[in-house]
């Protein structure tokens, strides 16, 4: 997967995901879970993304909760581009990602 100005590969709101073994590159998110359980998350390569992978909790939708997810032996590298989503009428320049984005509180009280 390559080019998107938004997520490469999402899950949301799911149970038992596998994500394995794939290459993600030139994309705002390159693997974005979003409130999943017992996601598997192997072996997949993000490069050149604004954000590499993600595991995240938003708020206000039905599931509460991201949890059990697995991330074993991914390979993350030069996720830091420039954030190409911007808001039309904000004039600011726009800001490179963060790279990398991790949270040890995967639930939401």
């Amino acid at each position: 997967m390559s080019g998107s100005n938004d997520t490469g590969i999402y899950v949301g709101q799911s149970r038992e995901a596998v994500i394995k073994e794939n290459r993600i590159s030139d994309c705002t998110v390159g693997i974005d879970i979003e409130l999943s359980s017992s996601v598997i998350m192997q072996d997949n390569q993000a490069w050149g993304n604004a954000v590499g992978m993600t595991a995240q909790v938003l708020p206000g939708l039905t599931v509460s909760a991201t949890s059990g997810v697995q991330i074993i032996r991914n390979v993350l590298s030069e996720n830091n581009r420039p954030n190409p989503v911007t808001d039309p009428t904000d004039t600011k320049p726009r800001r490179a990602g963060p790279g990398k984005l991790a949270s040890n509180k995967l639930s939401q009280s």
